[in-house]
């Protein structure tokens, strides 16, 4: 759920017209996790035909212990992309600018955080981009899975807390 952009006019006047019991919003969740679940499904099959080219055998990937891993990466992932997306949310209620939110978000997940990391390693264990990838990756050698779900989370509540409080603040008309 994106609210980066609900303070644009277009969105608002949406919002208020529509009825509290419309049914096009239950279905969005529904409509975002089939998504999820067609892109892991592509996903797959692509890696499947393409595994041969690179010399990656494929004989263990259907085994009970490959739909294991499947299952476990998808989770992971999909952790991942909500906890990705509530930054997003976050970035977006607290900068009230689609672009600044996007582009303030692009710049610290990307730059720089690993400016950060490569300057001083030990920021991995504390940086909220650094955990949310880790939790995608399910742990990396030097930042072990309960850590980044634990302070990844914590990122998370906090964040989504402060922007709770923002939000129910905010004049929505302005």
């Amino acid at each position: 759920m994106c609210f980066c952009c609900s303070n644009s006019p277009g969105i608002h006047v949406w919002n208020v017209a529509q009825p509290i019991d419309s049914p096009t919003w239950p279905n969005e969740d529904l409509d975002r996790q089939t998504h999820l679940d067609e892109a892991a499904v592509v996903s797959i099959a692509i890696s499947y035909f393409l595994a041969p080219g690179a010399k990656v055998s494929t004989d263990l990937w259907f085994t009970s212990e490959g739909f294991q891993e499947i299952f476990t990466t998808y989770i992971n992932v999909s952790i991942s992309v909500f906890a990705f997306g509530i930054v997003g949310m976050i970035l977006g209620l607290l900068l009230r600018s689609p672009i600044s939110a996007i582009s303030f978000g692009v710049l610290w997940l990307l730059i720089v955080e690993n400016l950060l990391i490569a300057v001083k390693s030990s920021l991995q264990s504390w940086l909220p981009g650094a955990q949310l990838s880790a939790i995608a990756s399910g742990g990396l050698p030097d930042l072990t899975y309960k850590h980044a779900l634990t302070v990844g989370g914590i990122y998370v509540v906090v964040g989504a807390a402060i922007a709770s409080v923002l939000f129910v603040r905010r004049d929505v008309a302005n």
